[in-house]
Protein backbone atom coordinates (compact mmCIF):
# COMPACT_ATOMS: atom_id res chain seq x y z
CA UNK A 1 0.00 0.00 0.00
CA UNK A 2 0.73 3.78 -0.18
CA UNK A 3 2.10 5.58 2.45
CA UNK A 4 -0.26 7.73 4.16
CA UNK A 5 1.26 11.01 3.05
CA UNK A 6 0.47 9.78 -0.67
CA UNK A 7 -3.03 8.24 0.54
CA UNK A 8 -3.90 11.80 1.57
CA UNK A 9 -2.98 13.61 -1.62
CA UNK A 10 -5.38 10.98 -3.55
CA UNK A 11 -7.79 12.34 -1.19
CA UNK A 12 -7.57 15.57 -2.15
CA UNK A 13 -7.38 15.07 -5.47
CA UNK A 14 -10.56 13.14 -5.63
CA UNK A 15 -12.09 15.63 -3.54
CA UNK A 16 -10.88 18.96 -5.93
CA UNK A 17 -11.97 17.31 -9.06
CA UNK A 18 -14.76 14.61 -8.18
CA UNK A 19 -15.40 11.03 -8.58
CA UNK A 20 -16.89 11.04 -12.42
CA UNK A 21 -13.72 13.27 -13.20
CA UNK A 22 -11.48 10.71 -11.37
CA UNK A 23 -12.59 7.62 -13.11
CA UNK A 24 -13.27 9.16 -16.58
CA UNK A 25 -9.40 10.35 -16.36
CA UNK A 26 -8.95 6.39 -14.87
CA UNK A 27 -9.86 5.45 -18.51
CA UNK A 28 -7.75 7.65 -20.03
CA UNK A 29 -5.07 6.82 -17.76
CA UNK A 30 -5.81 2.99 -18.95
CA UNK A 31 -6.16 3.52 -23.00
CA UNK A 32 -2.84 5.84 -22.46
CA UNK A 33 -1.23 2.76 -21.41
CA UNK A 34 -2.61 0.42 -24.02
CA UNK A 35 -1.67 2.86 -26.33
CA UNK A 36 2.37 2.31 -25.34
CA UNK A 37 1.94 -1.31 -25.11
CA UNK A 38 0.21 -2.23 -28.64
CA UNK A 39 3.13 -0.16 -29.61
CA UNK A 40 5.91 -2.49 -27.86
CA UNK A 41 3.92 -5.50 -29.20
CA UNK A 42 4.16 -4.11 -32.62
CA UNK A 43 7.99 -3.32 -32.14
CA UNK A 44 7.50 0.47 -33.26
CA UNK A 45 9.77 1.99 -31.37
CA UNK A 46 11.36 1.33 -28.00
CA UNK A 47 9.07 2.59 -25.43
CA UNK A 48 9.97 1.06 -22.01
CA UNK A 49 10.28 4.56 -19.90
CA UNK A 50 7.06 5.71 -21.76
CA UNK A 51 5.37 1.73 -20.80
CA UNK A 52 6.45 2.51 -17.09
CA UNK A 53 5.10 5.80 -17.25
CA UNK A 54 1.82 4.85 -17.74
CA UNK A 55 1.77 1.93 -15.59
CA UNK A 56 2.84 4.27 -12.65
CA UNK A 57 -0.13 7.09 -13.93
CA UNK A 58 -2.60 3.90 -14.06
CA UNK A 59 -1.29 2.85 -10.56
CA UNK A 60 -2.43 6.00 -9.35
CA UNK A 61 -5.60 5.80 -10.84
CA UNK A 62 -6.70 2.57 -9.14
CA UNK A 63 -5.57 3.33 -5.98
CA UNK A 64 -8.44 5.98 -6.64
CA UNK A 65 -10.76 3.74 -7.48
CA UNK A 66 -10.56 1.87 -4.80
CA UNK A 67 -11.21 4.92 -2.65
CA UNK A 68 -14.34 6.14 -4.89
CA UNK A 69 -15.57 2.64 -4.92
CA UNK A 70 -14.80 2.19 -1.27
CA UNK A 71 -12.92 -1.30 -2.18
CA UNK A 72 -11.08 -3.09 0.75
CA UNK A 73 -7.39 -3.32 0.23
CA UNK A 74 -7.80 -7.23 2.06
CA UNK A 75 -11.08 -7.71 0.20
CA UNK A 76 -9.21 -7.01 -3.23
CA UNK A 77 -6.43 -9.26 -1.98
CA UNK A 78 -8.99 -12.37 -1.34
CA UNK A 79 -10.51 -11.63 -4.80
CA UNK A 80 -6.71 -11.22 -6.69
CA UNK A 81 -5.82 -14.97 -4.77
CA UNK A 82 -8.60 -16.12 -5.81
CA UNK A 83 -8.30 -15.57 -9.75
CA UNK A 84 -4.57 -16.71 -9.15
CA UNK A 85 -5.67 -20.15 -7.98
CA UNK A 86 -8.17 -20.06 -10.53
CA UNK A 87 -5.73 -19.23 -13.33
CA UNK A 88 -5.34 -22.59 -15.31
CA UNK A 89 -8.99 -22.78 -15.06
CA UNK A 90 -10.08 -20.11 -17.15
CA UNK A 91 -6.74 -18.78 -18.56
CA UNK A 92 -7.18 -14.79 -17.17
Amino acid sequence: MLEEEYLDIINQIIKKYGKKAQVLQAVEEMSELIKELIKDVNRDKENYNEILEEIADVTIMIFQLLKIYKIDGNVLELVMKNKLNTKGENGK
